[in-house]
């Protein structure tokens, strides 16, 4: 899967659940794609890049468990 951020949030959040992709992987790319067309934009007030990483580590740690994860889990909002 070559760019998570042109996918639909079900895509991504099915891509997630199938192991496809990583909470990791997803958030990167989300805080690359910002990075890259924030200054163009200028739509965030605030990136918490440090709490986004935090939290798709901990989805993904949860998830290589075995915990059933909720639909959403590692999909950024």
């Amino acid at each position: 899967m070559s760019d998570p951020t042109a996918l639909t949030i079900s895509e991504l959040a099915a891509a997630l659940a199938r192991h496809e992709l990583t909470a990791i992987a997803v958030t990167e790319a989300y805080l690359a794609r910002i990075a890259a067309r924030d200054g163009e934009l200028n739509c965030y007030i605030a990136v918490l890049a440090d709490g986004a990483r935090a939290a798709a580590a901990a989805a993904d740690a949860r998830a290589d468990d075995g915990a059933r994860l909720g639909p959403l889990a590692g999909v950024p909002i």
